[in-house]
């Protein structure tokens, strides 16, 4: 179904004037917002409340319609189904009167009754009376977050464990009264307690304590856990809870001096890739008996010298097919390993850019290597001379290199399929070729073309009219697309390529602050990312629009002014500062401010943004699977 035919219906839906009957049909709607409307219509039929009422408590409550009926008919309430019932009893638009309501009579369900004492807004003498019922009634008091602190401790040393549970987790808990409940000792309850929002830390401190390992575990997985407290707790006698801390990125570095020496490689996994480990633990790690733990120190540059050289002589050919990777490897290690037995490790050098002109002229003999000799930017031009006369692969890897001669290039026109597709997309190829490029009528071409930023923007815009959808969304994205193709693209019935325009950092301003009001709102999110939306609709995003994830995106700009930053980073929502921990420009010693923050993923935002600057681990490819 069209927007316009969901927009004709949900008018219909919301109109006075929409008969019962018409209602009965689009309460069956497959449409959520159709439904919704429904609910909030004075015609509604009665016998739909207690359908829509289930689905749509709040709207069903703001309707005129339901007082009207509640006293026409005196049992209305009471007849709805029980599932009904309970989404009413939980709605913030539930009145005291209801709320009574729904309670008074004899063998009303203990869900239902559980719902009204959970709901904020129940008196409290009710709420006293209900918590001292059934269990899942007591709970539902215990969790009510205008329950006093008296009646709290009351339900805190209540038999039944989900109660507890409940007090644990109310936001009106006291520190005194969660102290209280950590000396209960059971799992769930201390459990509760460590995930509660912005616990204070010398309570984790006493949980990491506990004499039962899911709790320390939940310790050892919290950003807020105090750093010596986790130092600690990498010594433990439980496996996961090593783990854990293995995975914390809050963990000081001396820490994984502890868990170099556990039985799991996941956990020395996780202690290759910390930046400030001891040099005796690199020398354990590079003696480890799993091989990918060895392969992976190879992401490390500040790796000692004798340990590259070490490494690149491993046993196991994954090892050495790491190590002949890297962009840091002292003199004489990639000669070596250009002459190793295994084809795979003399193919890694072959694509390492920092091989030697006469290395790769020697492993250019080697057809099995061709394309990766020919892709290597580091390649003298002879030898893709010679390379483009001898194969297909070849001409392919020519076509991707970055640094082949423009003649090359030129020659490559006159290939097919998929050099041409290769061509397309390289960005180091001169305009006269990819305008050359764009005369050819394979679709793929002209898909590689549309996401180049160094087609011509004539070219961009004469194959705007003949591209896919799909194409038509990369080609907004492209920068060097005209901003005439760009406004084009900007109404076009197709948030795809309305998103790609708003990613666009070659948008025009006038553009960016028009898609701001877009309906959709993976567009506005792109416009709040774009690092060239006006400032003055960043703020106006920021502080109107209804999405929390369009909110989040602007904090994340990084063309926001330091003041901006300061300021958004004191915003009382959790999801805005832990977005502001992740903005680039945001100064490291606002970060550190933010390791504090009470909310753990703030903290864990902050220090997930802290340890990707300060690191010197790389990831230049992906990760072998593991051989012993």
């Amino acid at each position: 179904m069209t927007t316009i035919q969901t927009t004709s219906l949900l008018d219909k839906a919301g109109d006075t004037s929409t008969g019962p009957e018409k209602l009965r049909k689009l309460a069956g709607h497959r449409d959520e917002d159709v439904r919704r409307a429904v609910a909030q219509n004075p015609n509604v039929p009665p016998e739909l409340i207690g359908e829509l009422g289930c689905a749509f408590p709040d709207e069903v409550l703001k309707n005129p319609a339901l007082d009207l009926l509640r006293l026409e008919q005196p049992g209305f309430i009471e007849n709805l189904p029980r599932d009904t019932q309970v989404a009413l009893a939980q709605s913030s638009e539930a009145s005291v009167e209801l709320l009574s309501q729904l309670v008074s009579g004899t063998g009303v369900h203990a869900k239902i009754r559980a719902a009204v004492a959970a709901n904020p807004n129940t008196p409290l003498e009710l709420v006293r009376e209900l918590a001292g019922q059934a269990i899942a009634v007591r709970a539902g008091a215990a969790s009510n977050p205008g329950a006093p602190d008296a009646l709290l401790g009351e339900l805190a040393e209540d038999t039944a464990k989900k109660v507890r549970v409940a007090v644990a987790q109310n936001e009106n808990a006291s520190d005194e009264l969660l102290e209280k409940l950590i000396d209960d000792a059971t799992a769930a309850v201390c459990k509760a307690v460590v995930n509660r929002p912005g616990l204070p830390r010398f309570l984790l401190t006493k949980l990491a304590g506990s004499n039962q390992p899911s709790v320390r575990q939940e310790v050892a997985s919290k950003h807020r856990t105090p750093r010596d407290v986790l130092h600690e707790l990498a010594g433990d006698e439980d496996a996961e809870v090593r783990r854990r801390v293995a995975s914390n990125l809050a963990a000081p570095d001396e820490a994984f001096d502890h868990l170099v020496d556990h039985r799991d490689a996941e956990v020395r996994l996780e202690v290759v890739m910390r930046t400030g480990i001891s040099e005796s633990t690199l020398q354990e790690l590079a003696q480890d008996p799993d091989a990918e733990v060895r392969a992976r120190l190879a992401c490390r540059p500040t790796l000692p010298e004798g340990l590259i050289r070490q490494l690149a002589a491993d046993e196991n050919y994954n090892v050495r097919k790491a190590f002949a990777k890297i962009h840091w490897a002292p003199p004489g290690v990639l000669e070596s390993l250009a002459e190793d037995g295994r084809p795979v490790v003399r193919k890694s050098v072959a694509g390492n850019r920092t091989a030697s002109g006469k290395m790769l002229e020697k492993l250019a003999a080697e057809r099995d290597l061709y394309e990766k000799v020919a892709a290597n930017p580091s390649t003298p031009p002879a030898v893709l001379q010679r390379l483009c006369a001898k194969s297909y692969n070849a001409r392919i890897g020519v076509a991707r290199n970055p640094s082949a001669p423009p003649q090359l290039y030129e020659e490559l026109v006159d290939a097919q399929d998929t050099v041409l597709w290769e061509l397309a997309k390289n960005a180091s190829a001169p305009a006269s070729v990819l305008a050359a490029l764009s005369e050819d009528p394979d679709p793929f071409i002209h898909s590689g073309l549309a996401t180049n930023p160094s087609t011509p923007p004539e070219v961009l815009r004469r194959l705007s009219g003949h591209l896919s959808d799909y194409d038509l969304s990369r080609l907004a994205g492209n920068e060097s697309t005209p901003p005439s193709v760009l406004r084009s693209l900007a109404r076009r019935d197709d948030s795809q390529a309305r998103m790609g325009v708003a990613s666009n950092s070659s948008c025009p301003q006038e553009l960016l602050v028009e898609l701001a009001n877009d309906v959709h709102k993976g567009v506005r999110c792109e416009v709040a990312s774009n690092p060239s939306t006006p400032l003055e609709t960043l703020t106006s995003l920021l502080e109107d629009d209804c999405e929390e994830q369009v909110s989040q995106q602007v904090a994340r700009n990084p063309a926001l002014p330091l003041q901006m930053i300061r300021e958004i980073a004191t915003d009382p929502d959790t999801q805005i500062r832990a977005a502001i921990a992740r903005n680039p420009s945001a100064p490291d010693e606002l970060i550190e401010e933010l390791t504090d923050d009470h909310a753990e993923i703030v903290v864990r935002s902050a220090w997930c943004e802290l340890n990707m600057r300060r690191s010197t681990v790389y990831f230049p490819w992906t990760w072998v699977s593991r051989e012993v």
